[in-house]
């Protein structure tokens, strides 16, 4: 699917020196399967286990897209 999305450049450089990943599309897609399986670990979590650094990550990033709600919803009209 080809989509148009507004990035934070520094966060996508940072993302490819860290990943050594060249494409920005792929360095998105990666940080979309990280966010994935970090939000899936954390589910499988059990009740009253010790809360894990994973945790925050993904609240992190939910705040991130909720903040950016708009233009994700932008981006799905098209």
């Amino acid at each position: 699917m080809l989509v148009k999305i507004a990035l934070d450049e520094r966060l996508i450089k940072r993302a490819q020196e860290i990943t050594g990943i060249e494409s920005k599309d792929e360095a998105v897609q990666e940080a979309l399967r990280a966010l994935i399986s970090i939000h899936e670990q954390t589910e499988a979590e059990k009740p009253g286990d010790e809360a894990r650094p994973q945790e925050d990550v993904v609240k992190s990033l939910e705040r991130s897209l909720d903040e950016n709600a708009d233009i994700w919803s932008e981006l799905a009209k098209h």
